[in-house]
């Protein structure tokens, strides 16, 4: 958990750009791994540490005892045991399940909550690496359209369909764990809270009346992939479907894990859809019906609906953008396009080696480049969130960390494990201005926590002519291999 100060004589009397802050507030950060099993997030400004602090603590409970309600993996989960007997559910339970049912109505199948079979029956075909039987799976379809979901007095009965809310229940916990932090810090000018990627954006961040939200290429899977579009979010919800890595695989072919409620099978080329809305759990819904539902129906839904907007990306990378999507852009939105002539295209790829330690901890990561005269062009891939990443990364922190302002908030990349990682150069230095031909320096640092530090500078020289080079591994960085060149495919 960190702290910042702002330095200023205005910030320490508490006033910033016409905002109002309370004496001795202060901005606290939170990361956590394994938060309904992925990565966890949350920022608070303007409120006192201690009160931010528990706040952030109060919303981890509230997240917790969702859990507990909402999940399908949890044998002791209400969820669970709604899908075993009919009984009376609890009012959250209640609340998502109606809202289950609206969605379906309102996107026309495209979305549904009694898919729980169905999915078991893909889950165990991971295991055994042969595809369901087509005739068991139009026979739970055939079972599942007459068998409507029904609400009475709330108790609910299944009737022998599982039901499986997890496209509502994860943004009604992030809308729920906000309303829990707020409580505790009516004071606070911002909060942020992101869950996996989806996200809730309330006030500002630091003194700016919104964050500034990157939104990641869906089909680009290098580590430090750019950001199809750049928003400027106060007081609403985030939430993206479709991602080329979010698959599984059967028999050695990967298949997407969003689910078509009509056919049973997995989305083929499914577009990517990324929704903001007013609040978690509507942009949670429409987000996985989007990426189900032709993009022309789509656009037509999302610009009926008040407060809403979204962007999709076809399967081919095409953007499409419902009628009011522009203004949410962010007024430093850059283009993602590459900016190296003839098409070439600049790659990195390196491991990060595993080491056979008992207490071993993530390793934090800066990959950087410079001119010849050591000055910063381009932030590549930081990777580590904290005090403790500014202090292990000492050559990225020292000569340039302090002296350079998040652009994005939104967008956090944590520590990763061990394993083989790419990035790419898009041509373009930190302010999104096409870089001069010329020569240049890689810089890549991995450091540990109380364990090893590599740091290397590798020349590179960006100009008409293709090359490639590699180096070996040596301490806590595998081996690295560069490429710059036409149609990298590496």
């Amino acid at each position: 958990m960190v702290r910042l100060r702002s330095s200023t004589i205005l910030a320490s009397l508490g006033i910033i750009s016409g905002l109002v802050f309370p004496l001795h507030a202060e901005t606290v950060f939170d990361h956590r791994e394994n938060i309904l099993g992925t990565s966890f997030d949350m920022v608070v400004h303007g409120a006192k540490k201690e009160m931010a602090t528990k706040a952030i603590e109060a919303a981890v409970l509230e997240i917790k005892r969702l859990q507990l309600v909402f999940s399908p993996a949890w044998k002791n989960s209400e969820l669970a045991e709604l899908n075993a007997r009919q009984m009376v559910i609890s009012e959250d339970m209640q609340l998502v399940l109606k809202a289950c049912e609206y969605w379906q109505e309102r996107t026309m199948g495209n979305l549904s909550c009694q898919l729980g079979d169905i999915k078991a029956m893909w889950a165990d075909a991971v295991k055994s690496g042969n595809l369901p039987d087509k005739a068991e799976l139009d026979e739970l379809l055939e079972k599942i359209s007459r068998t409507p979901m029904e609400i009475s007095e709330g108790a609910v009965d299944v009737q022998g369909v599982k039901l499986d809310p997890t496209a509502l229940s994860k943004g009604y916990i992030l809308d729920s764990a906000l309303k829990v932090a707020q409580f505790y810090v009516p004071e606070a000018t911002g909060i942020k809270l992101d869950i996996g990627g989806d996200a809730l954006y309330w006030g500002g961040a630091m003194a700016k009346p919104a964050w500034t939200i990157g939104i990641a290429n869906p089909f680009d899977t290098a580590d430090n992939a750019g950001f199809m579009a750049t928003l400027a979010l106060s007081g609403k919800a985030v939430a993206s479907s479709g991602h080329r890595t979010r698959t599984f695989s059967v028999g050695g072919q990967n298949y997407s894990q969003i689910i078509d409620p009509k056919t049973g099978w997995p989305v083929e080329n499914a577009p990517a859809a990324t929704v903001v809305a007013n609040d978690a759990m509507t942009a949670d819904a429409l987000a996985t019906a989007l990426s189900v539902m032709p993009i022309g129906e789509g656009l037509q839904l999302i610009n009926s609906l008040a407060g809403v907007e979204a962007l999709i990306a076809s399967s081919d990378g095409q953007q499409f953008s419902s009628a009011d999507w522009h203004k949410f852009l962010a007024a430093n939105h850059v283009s993602n396009e590459v900016a190296w002539k003839n098409d070439f295209r600049f790659k990195v790829n390196f491991d990060i080696p595993d080491k056979d330690e008992g207490n071993y901890k993530r390793p934090y990561v800066g990959i950087w480049v410079t001119d010849t005269k050591r000055e910063l062009v381009r932030s590549l891939l930081l990777l580590g969130t904290g005090k403790e990443w500014m202090e292990e990364t000492y050559v990225w922190w020292r000569r340039y960390g302090r002296k350079v302002k998040a652009v994005v908030d939104g967008v956090t990349r944590p520590t990763r494990m061990p394993g083989k990682y790419n990035i790419t150069w898009d041509g373009r230095d930190d302010y999104g201005k096409p870089v001069n031909e010329g020569d240049y320096i890689l810089h890549i640092e991995v450091a540990r926590e109380h364990g090893g530090h590599t740091y290397r500078q590798i020349p590179i020289s960006m100009k008409n002519e293709a090359f490639s080079l590699t180096q070996a591994a040596e301490g806590e960085l595998g081996d690295v291999a560069v490429y710059f060149g036409e149609n990298i495919k590496r």
